[in-house]
């Protein structure tokens, strides 16, 4: 208990608070309880109380908002968008937090709003008075010892506070799942100022003037933000409106142009100067800082002249980081060093791409699908995060369960991003399946390792050789392990296919695991090349030196310069000028096809290309320029060191015994059709099924305009073989 806490207790069913009617509008239960702080304030605090749930069996959880926002925006897109709600679905005991001084946390048992001494806090004092006073009283009301925290923007800020001032709080928490880390800032939105002479000139002006409190829910503040509500619906001021927003915030394809009339009803809800202020100074200093009051004042304050830094060696807590891609506030660039200055690095990082600030307030347009993500860790170190989408109807031994597994440069959204009504996972999950969604080392959601840095080479010395060997195996494991099965079905795709063999070539117990395996577009045996690919192994082994020479040891990052460059041509693409170019483009590269569509390349830039170790590319040249499906040749010197011969020994795929559905496009330039038999004489035992698709090239199976066609085969094989 907090020792200086003291808790008024009132629970309110009034229909005059309008979060408490929105909550009921939706059909759920809802609850208003009060808490003091041990300064005085009185905070609101919104409940979903999970009825069915036994007292000893409930998992809690704390949502808490942004700067100048409150508990609305967790609730204000209704029942299937909004994550107090979706919480709600997922068994949750569901509860909301306001800050001091928003519209739902107006009050204190001395003081007035007023009065500008009302005002006199930053996020300093959220993080130490008001986050640890609701924790110990939700704690206290459902009799739990700990709780699940998600936190957005200062939601995150205060939260690091708490840990760092009050390092208790660190056995209170399971679990923290934290969207844009307004921590430490040293990568600064553009219109930040760069100086602290400038900070304090900003804020002398306000107390000057009067102005404690920010953007309030009420007149003149709600007056201009209604006036620029119907400008931003209307037909002139849509492009204008989205633009400032993106300025502000970063680009996003989810912004939606009725947005600002949806959330003008409940935000801006209010704030301190002083939270503003405070958020500049650490841009400025670029430092993690309590408040500057000034050399005097901090000198009365703190003994130093300077403020002290918090300190987050504190933070022990289990931490998700959710930072997304395009968020011009909290930049990507951030999120290492707050992982590295971090008591203990995050359970999870997730980039997600095409995000800005203000999207994790909206979230995704969700596919109503329920969705979980886990982390396991490899023998060498790595830590990949793979998804899942539950079949919440199958009984535990009865279950079907699949493995997605992408390509080179992609990830797990290759498998979602066409949505529910052409993706393969929300295909498979209506199918009946228990999906689950890998990710290999490397990419956008698997760039972690428990000793070295996506920044450090050595980081990347892998090729998919590692992937086949270590990545998959554990992944499968895993699987295994969580749904108490001992077979599952996989699906791969390009590399996802190499792995697989790979994998029962190298560890061939791997048979009996599998169920079967469907694998589209298989680059193994690859005699018949890509009139591109390099000839011989001399042509090879100077781009490595090239690569390597150059520090170019991660290619084609979801992050700058290769997204700044692919965006431009994805614009490109798109404009009249550019499509037929572009379109000639991808046809050289992959095939020529009549599924492509000219903005294909604009659905898939917001999660591809995902990363990979240039060695991926180096060890497919290399069995392209040799014409055998071999381990990667690292010379003659090396190679006499690893395998005892001068030249890589080739995989035995007639270790490959499980049963193999092979899929290939008859317009595949990476892997021609005429590789399929060779392939498929090398293996242990044919396939059960070969499935030629007149047309295709290589990328049609994941992001083709028919993706229909490719799941009503795998199903129908399914069916055969079942």
């Amino acid at each position: 208990m907090y020792l200086f806490v003291l808790i008024l207790i009132s629970i309110s069913f009034s229909h005059a608070d309008p979060v408490m009617d929105m909550i009921q509008a939706e059909n759920y239960p809802a609850e208003k309880h009060t808490v003091q702080t041990k300064d005085g304030y009185i905070l609101s605090v919104y409940r979903i109380p999970n009825v069915n749930a036994r007292r000893d069996n409930q998992k809690v959880i704390l949502l808490m908002h942004g700067l100048t926002s409150a508990a609305p925006v967790f609730l204000a897109l209704g029942r299937n968008i909004s994550s107090a709600y979706k919480f709600a679905d997922a068994g949750f005991d569901v509860w909301i937090g306001n800050a001091r001084g928003n519209t739902f946390s107006r009050r204190h048992i001395t003081k007035h709003p007023n009065d500008p001494t009302f005002w006199n806090f930053s996020w300093h004092e959220i993080g130490v008075f008001d986050i640890p006073a609701m924790i110990d009283y939700i704690l206290e009301q459902t009799n739990k010892t700990k709780l699940s925290y998600v936190g957005h923007s200062q939601g995150v800020t205060v939260f690091y506070v708490m840990l760092s001032e009050l390092p208790q709080y660190n056995d209170k928490i399971a679990i923290a799942h934290l969207m844009t880390t307004p921590v430490l800032l040293k990568y600064n939105h553009p219109l930040v100022p760069r100086s602290m002479e400038s900070v304090n000139a900003v804020a002398a002006w306000l107390r000057t003037n009067g102005i404690y409190e920010l953007f309030s829910h009420s007149s003149p503040y709600i007056d201009m933000f209604e006036i620029a509500s119907r400008f931003c619906m209307s037909q002139t001021g849509r492009d204008i409106c989205r633009s400032v927003v993106y300025i502000l915030f970063g680009p996003s394809n989810l912004y939606k142009d009725d947005l600002l009339a949806k959330i003008i009803n409940h935000i801006p809800a209010g704030s301190s100067y002083k939270q503003f202020i405070h958020y500049v100074q650490i841009a400025v200093a670029h430092r993690f800082q309590h408040y500057d009051h000034g050399i005097k004042m901090n000198l009365k304050i703190y003994g130093t002249p300077k403020p002290p830094e918090y300190n987050l060696t504190n933070v022990r807590a289990k931490v998700h980081i959710l930072q997304g891609a395009n968020d011009l506030l909290t930049q990507t660039e951030n999120v290492p060093l707050l992982a590295k200055a971090m008591g203990c690095y995050p359970v999870a990082i997730s980039h997600v791409p095409g995000f800005n600030h203000i999207d994790f307030m909206d979230m995704i347009q969700s596919e109503h699908y329920p969705a979980e993500k886990h982390t396991l860790q490899t023998k060498d170190g790595y830590i990949l995060s793979v998804y899942r989408i539950p079949n919440m109807n199958a009984k535990r031994d009865n279950k079907k369960v699949i493995l997605l597994m992408h390509g080179m440069t992609s990830a797990a959204p290759a498998f979602l991003t066409f949505g529910r009504n052409s993706s393969a996972a929300y295909k498979f999950a209506d199918a009946g399946f228990d999906v689950w969604i890998g990710n290999a080392r490397g990419n956008t959601y698997s760039r972690r390792h428990i000793t070295k840095h996506p920044n450090d080479p050595t980081f990347w010395d892998f090729s998919w050789h590692e992937i086949g060997v270590v990545d998959i195996p554990a992944t499968i494991d895993y699987i295994l392990e969580h749904t108490n099965q001992t077979k599952i079905t996989y699906v791969g795709h390009s590399q996802g296919v190499t792995a697989f063999y790979v994998m029962l070539s190298e560890l061939p117990q791997y048979n009996d695991k599998i169920a079967i395996a469907h694998l589209m577009t298989p680059p193994v045996i690859l005699k018949h090349n890509h009139p591109l690919v390099p000839r011989s192994m001399e042509s090879v082994n100077v781009m490595t030196a090239w690569l390597k020479t150059n520090g170019m040891h991660e290619v084609l990052s979801h992050s700058r310069p290769y997204m700044d460059i692919i965006k431009a041509v994805s614009q490109f693409c798109m404009r009249p000028t550019g499509r037929e170019l572009c379109r000639s483009v991808v046809f050289i590269l992959f095939g020529p096809s009549h599924l492509y569509f000219d903005e294909l390349l604009a659905t898939i830039i917001n999660h591809i290309p995902a990363g990979a170790s240039y060695k991926q590319f180096v060890h497919y040249f290399q069995i392209a320029a040799t014409r055998r499906f071999q381990h990667y040749d690292h010379g003659i010197e090396t190679n006499m060191k690893m395998y005892g011969t001068e030249r890589p020994p080739p995989y035995k795929l007639s270790n490959v015994r499980t049963n193999v559905h092979i899929m290939h496009g008859t317009n595949d330039f990476l892997t021609p059709s005429e590789n399929v038999p060779l392939l498929a004489n090398a293996m242990g035992r044919y396939p059960v099924a070969i499935s030629k698709f007149p047309g295709y090239n290589h990328i049609d199976f994941a992001y083709g305009s028919n993706l229909d066609m490719v799941h009503r085969k795998i199903f129908k094989v399914q069916k055969l073989f079942n």
